[in-house]
């Protein structure tokens, strides 16, 4: 079980979510998942793939919707976290 989950919801991200993911890559603790839920029908993986960005602790889901809000992606990200600590970080955002 990863120590530390980090929820990121994304419509409409493709230009500032590779940003948000290397945010977390340059963090100096390593067990950690990352969620990256979808919620316009974007395939974020061949995004963050085409930004030379590959690691198998991010894992992608989708809401299956358009703009269904941040709340339905998050609350499908928390169904499937896999550790107790959670985190939001929103897709136009870094970790400092």
């Amino acid at each position: 079980m990863p120590q530390a989950s980090i929820i990121t919801a994304a419509f409409k991200a493709e230009s500032c979510l590779p940003r948000a993911v290397h945010s977390v890559l340059n963090q100096t603790m390593e067990d950690w998942e990352m969620l990256v839920v979808a919620d316009d029908g974007q395939d974020y993986m061949t995004v963050l793939l085409s930004h030379g960005i590959n690691d198998p602790r991010i894992r992608f889901y989708t809401t299956g919707g358009q703009g269904l809000g941040p709340s339905a992606a998050r609350n499908l990200a928390v169904g499937k976290a896999r550790s107790d600590a959670m985190v939001n970080l929103d897709s136009d955002d870094s970790i400092s």
